[in-house]
């Protein structure tokens, strides 16, 4: 059944070994976590568990930026096609551990609030923007070049449009996931980013997937240039209006309080937040002002 799943911190102790690997694999290639990614990173790596999905199926990682996640899942043995609006430049560390293929659309410039926003006060975060090169048509006859090979594990890098993923055929993926994307979109474009996702899923195939969640009334956090969605809002987004949803939000004052106190994430919040007030937690100062939220979605027809 689709659920809305406000993502409880018991899960750093319930799941500590794949805990230890998710911060394993960001520490060998230099990433950094943003304040609540862990949780957020952990809860999709157990959703798909939980979801049966094979090793070796595509997943396709919607916003992955450099993201940590995408790299997890290619560790895990899934084929993984991140997409972002920007051309990527991996770094050395990521660059040594896996193979990185660079597929872009004929659309080479994207012009977004939030790829602005983080060009100009999140520069540790942002992905580097060059001109590209190469343009290349036909991404999937590509992606089964590039997978037949034994090599370490591959990563396809695709530039385009969330809202338009020209290049990926309907019904082709067999999962999506997304850490902490759809909130940095204004409601008509993550509407139309759902249903790009849609799109490209396979029957019965899931969206696992990461937002912020507010407790009653939809709110803009303007630090982090992010929404806060309430329950109603969520449901009509990414559940495309179905009734039919399990939720824990009837607990979200309970678990925002755990959240504040919760020392681990404090002791373990990222340097690069202590050099800004334009981020999830401005200057460093460990005051959570919205909740992590999981969304699991099934493509039924």
């Amino acid at each position: 059944m689709n659920k809305i799943e406000l993502i409880p911190l018991n899960i750093l102790d319930e799941r500590r070994q794949l805990v230890s690997f998710v911060k394993d694999v960001a520490s060998r290639l230099g990433l950094q976590f943003g304040w609540h990614y862990i949780l957020d990173i952990v809860w999709i790596l157990e959703q798909i568990e939980i979801l049966g999905i094979p090793k070796g199926s595509v997943i396709l990682d919607a916003g992955a930026g450099n993201g940590i996640v995408q790299f997890c899942l290619a560790r895990l043995g899934y084929k993984v096609i991140s997409v972002d609006f920007s051309e990527r430049n991996p770094s050395y560390n990521i660059k040594r551990v896996f193979k990185i293929i660079n597929l872009i659309s004929n659309k080479t410039d994207f012009n977004h609030k939030y790829l602005n926003h983080l060009k100009t006060t999140l520069p540790l975060q942002q992905s580097i923007i060059k001109e590209s090169h190469k343009i290349i048509l036909n991404i999937l006859s590509k992606i089964r070049d590039i997978f037949s090979q034994d090599l370490k594990p591959e990563i396809t890098f695709y530039k385009a449009d969330l809202q338009n993923m020209e290049l990926i055929q309907s019904d082709s993926i067999d999962a999506v996931v997304s850490v902490s994307v759809m909130e940095h979109n204004e409601a008509e474009e993550a509407q139309n980013i759902m249903r790009e996702l849609r799109r490209v899923l396979k029957k019965n195939a899931p969206m696992v997937i990461t937002t912020s969640a507010s407790g009653i009334e939809d709110w803009f956090h303007e630090p982090s240039h992010g929404w806060a969605y309430s329950e109603r809002t969520i449901a009509k987004l990414f559940l495309f209006s179905d009734t039919q949803f399990e939720s824990n939000y009837g607990l979200y004052d309970e678990m925002m309080e755990e959240l504040r106190r919760s020392e681990e994430l404090k002791k373990t919040l990222s340097p690069m937040y202590f050099k800004s007030g334009d981020n999830g937690m401005p200057w460093g100062k460990w005051s959570p002002q919205y909740y992590p939220v999981g969304i699991v979605y099934t493509k039924l027809q």
